[in-house]
């Protein structure tokens, strides 16, 4: 005999979540003009007697603004001297653009991922131009700017004596070639377990030792500040052999990642087919879930 089917519980109904509370409000009123009942056989004074308030969410689109700096001119009557204010550094000296439209830039094209042949048209709607050429020369600026602050965050992951690192493949244009070349982002975050968390970014052409070396600092001239010591916490990528070379850097250990050596057994355990050691697979366990994978539907 074949058991009861449990019946389906009714779909929820989503909820719609408020606007967050940090967004200024704009307030609308709508209340009755006459405050009399509008019933002509009545048109006694109303009272009211609650409200009901509806929130809609709206936005302001983006809107281009220009600085005005003018420095006056003055002058002495007694030395003939001309006096006039410095003019103020900018990331983009000599340009048109200012600190906020070149950060506005970046993160569009960085975090939003939006390259600059689309900037282009979206700039274009409100009558400013702005050619890919440019638009890339003020995101050059705009990382050279940023280079100390990029040092200082290195320095600060540095600080941690425990590290992860990960590096991970992302496709590099290649102009002239009709196609992409590999490179490599390599990420350094501190300790897991450090009460001050961070992580920075290293974009690189290669895979090679060379850049770790150069990352972590080495006796050789690929150091660019003091040798880091501490213990290291990677895969079993070869490209880490030489930054942990024991003879070299005594004061390093290597400590082997526990995600990769747990996800063989948990393949396992789910009736897989574990991967063979000698085959190192692009892993990003450190981050994804173990869970088993839908099928793609296509």
């Amino acid at each position: 005999m074949r058991p009861p089917k449990t019946p389906k519980a009714p779909p929820r109904k989503p909820r719609r979540q408020a606007p967050p509370a940090h967004l200024e409000r704009v307030e609308h009123r709508h209340e009755p003009e006459d405050p009399h009942c509008p019933n002509a056989d009545c048109r006694q004074p109303m009272l009211r007697i609650g409200e009901d308030v509806s929130e809609k969410l709206d936005i302001i689109p983006a809107k281009f603004f220009v600085h005005r700096h003018i420095y006056g001119k003055w002058t002495c009557r007694c030395c003939q001297q001309l006096h006039q204010e410095p003019a103020e550094p900018d990331v983009v000296d000599g340009g048109i653009p200012a600190a906020g439209l070149v950060a506005h830039t970046l993160i569009s094209r960085f975090v939003d991922q939006l390259p600059y042949c689309r900037q282009e048209p979206i700039n274009a709607r409100s009558g400013v131009h702005t050619p890919r050429p440019t638009l890339a020369s003020w995101g050059g600026a705009g990382g050279g700017s940023l280079e100390p602050l990029y040092e200082l965050h290195r320095a600060f992951i540095l600080d941690c004596r425990v590290q992860h690192a990960k590096e991970t493949p992302v496709p590099l244009l290649d102009p002239g070639a009709g196609k992409t070349k590999k490179a490599y982002v390599w990420a350094w975050a501190r300790s897991h377990h450090d009460p001050h968390p961070g992580v920075i970014f290293e974009f690189c052409l290669g895979r090679g030792s060379q850049y770790p070396l150069a990352f972590l600092g080495s006796n050789g001239p690929l150091g660019r500040g003091p040798v880091w010591q501490g213990t290291l916490i990677t895969d079993q990528y070869g490209g880490y052999n030489a930054v942990l070379n024991a003879k070299r850097y005594p004061q390093r250990k290597s400590a082997a990642c526990a995600a990769h050596g747990r996800r063989r057994f948990e393949e396992l355990s789910r009736g897989g087919i574990a991967p063979a050691p000698s085959r190192p697979r692009p892993c990003s366990a450190e981050l994804e879930s173990t869970a088993p994978k839908r099928p793609s539907v296509r």
